[in-house]
C-alpha cells in the first residue's frame, strides 16, 4: 500500500508556512475558526493536503475547485456571487477570499 496524501494544520497567520506548503504544491482544504488557543488567544487554522501516488481529493472538493467556491463560503453567498459576477460580467471564482468572507487579521506579534 502506498500513502495517498499528507495532511496538516497551519496557523492562518504564518503567512511563511502557507506560501511553503502551496509552493510544494499542498492544496488548502478547508480553515477552522478559533482551531488553537495560543496564550489565551483563538487563532484560525488551515487544512492542507498533498495527493501521491494517483491520490485524489474527495469529489466535493473537487467540485467545490471546478464551481470557484471558496472554502468558508456557503452556497448561498457563492450563488450570491455568481449572480453578481454575471451582473458585471466578471468570473465568479476571482474575487473569493480563501475564508469566503475576507481576510484573516495577523496579530501584531506572533506569540
Amino acid at each position: 500500500p502506498h500513502v495517498q496524501a499528507v495532511y496538516l494544520h497551519v496557523v492562518a497567520y504564518n503567512d511563511a508556512a502557507i506560501r511553503l506548503y502551496e509552493a510544494m504544491r499542498f492544496l488548502q482544504i478547508n480553515r477552522f475558526d478559533a482551531f488553537y488557543q495560543l496564550h489565551g488567544r483563538p487563532y484560525a487554522s488551515f487544512l492542507y493536503a498533498l495527493y501521491l501516488h494517483h491520490g485524489r481529493p474527495p469529489w466535493k472538493l473537487r467540485l467545490r475547485n471546478f464551481l470557484g467556491w471558496a472554502g468558508g463560503a456557503s452556497w448561498r453567498q457563492w450563488m450570491l456571487s455568481a449572480l453578481s459576477a454575471l451582473w458585471r460580467g466578471d468570473s465568479p471564482g476571482n474575487k473569493a477570499t480563501a475564508d469566503g468572507r475576507g481576510t484573516l487579521a495577523e496579530p501584531s506579534e506572533v506569540p
